[in-house]
Formats: structure tokens, C-alpha cells, sequence
């Protein structure tokens, strides 16, 4: 399994995190992983809605059933959970 280095970026608490992600896994699989890393990595001050979104820097909502790799996303690129 390839992994890549990535910012998340969490607007809601005015945080980044970097984090190493899977290039395979698919959007929604891997959105729910961040989910709860983030909750851990921010001591519980945020707070999931169910309903996150990852979108790119340029805005773009990433789809849910495709990957990080079929996007072309590289190391240190900055994804968005929204």
C-alpha cells in the first residue's frame, strides 16, 4: 500500500494536521479515517457532523467511490475536510 504525506486542513477548528494516507483507499473509507484521527489529534474539540466532505485547494469535491490516486494527488498537497 503506497502512502503520501498530505496537509489536512480543518476550517471548522482552525487547524492542520499532516497526515499520511493511502493513495488506494477510497474517498469515503478514508474521509472516515480522517474523521476520527482528527477528533483524536484535536482532544475531542471537534465534532463530527457525519456528513464530511474532502474537497482540494481549488475547490473541488473529491468523489466519494474514486482515490487520492486518481486524482494525481502528491505528497504535501493540501486536502480540505469540510
Amino acid at each position: 500500500m503506497d502512502k503520501i504525506l498530505i496537509c489536512l486542513q480543518v476550517p471548522a477548528i482552525s487547524r492542520s494536521f499532516d497526515v499520511f494516507v493511502p493513495l488506494d483507499m477510497n474517498i469515503n473509507d478514508l474521509t472516515q479515517v480522517l474523521v476520527k484521527g482528527v477528533i483524536e489529534m484535536s482532544d475531542n474539540s471537534y465534532i463530527s457532523s457525519k456528513e464530511e466532505n474532502l474537497n482540494l485547494k481549488n475547490n473541488v469535491l473529491l468523489n466519494p467511490s474514486l482515490t487520492l490516486q486518481s486524482y494525481g494527488i502528491k505528497d504535501g498537497e493540501e486536502i480540505f475536510m469540510i
